[in-house]
């Protein structure tokens, strides 16, 4: 609202841009001179459709006046958008294996502040809080296992609702540590003596021919050897 003796104009200002009268629900200003007509009171309202993005938006109103021009008069307001939190979860590793250390960080947004985050497990409350630490909004899992897999929720909380985010962790096997390579020796020769035992037999064999009614005996000697 502004006053003088002829008649001000205003003009709203946001984000850097004039705001035009036709957008954004703009009221057309009221000029109201006084009893004598000497002087103008204006006024003008401006109804803008905003989300959590404007929040912290400074408007400004400029009163464009003659008698101002070496000195122009601003008024500013700043957006005070007041909404549900934004929540989102940061991990410290994309690939979990059991005996690693996990932690997830719960970011949290909104206007109000929101509260103290939640974490749960599954729908429910953190099952292992020995191993399942809540330091802040993060929460530290050390010594990961199989019986970690799950969903876990981050809850965010403020006078104008609550929102959440998930994480889905799926702890990998632990990496199969090879066995240490051992080199084959060079094969030693080694000689074994084995004691053997020769024995000689000696078999004697009889052929008889027969010629002219004489008989001569031949007579054959095979030496053999036994081991």
């Amino acid at each position: 609202m502004a006053s003088g003796s002829s008649k001000p104009n205003l003009h709203f200002i946001t984000k850097h841009l004039q705001i035009q009268e036709e957008m954004h629900h703009h009221v057309p200003s009221t000029k109201e001179p006084d009893s004598k007509g000497k002087t103008f009171t204006v006024s003008s309202t401006l109804g803008l459709q905003v989300d959590r993005n404007d929040d912290g938006v400074i408007v400004s109103c400029t009163v464009d006046h003659e008698s101002l021009r070496s000195a122009p008069q601003v008024a500013k307001q700043v957006l005070d958008i007041q909404y549900v939190p934004s929540v989102k979860i940061d991990f410290s590793r994309n690939f979990a294996r059991e005996g690693d250390e996990l932690r997830l960080e719960c970011r949290a947004t909104g206007n109000p502040t929101p509260e103290a985050v939640k974490w749960k497990k599954d729908g429910a409350e953190l099952p292992d809080p020995d191993r399942m630490v809540v330091e802040g909004n993060v929460l530290i899992i050390s010594a990961l296992n199989k019986t970690d897999n799950g969903t876990y929720y981050c809850e965010a909380t403020n006078t104008m609702g609550h929102n959440s985010a998930e994480y889905i962790l799926f702890v990998y096997d632990a990496p199969i540590t090879p066995s240490p390579t051992i080199s084959p020796s060079s094969p030693s020769s080694t000689t074994v003596t084995t004691p053997v035992t020769i024995a000689t037999s000696t078999t004697k064999l009889a052929a008889v021919s027969r010629a002219r009614g004489t008989v001569s005996s031949l007579h054959f000697f095979i030496n053999s050897l036994s081991i």
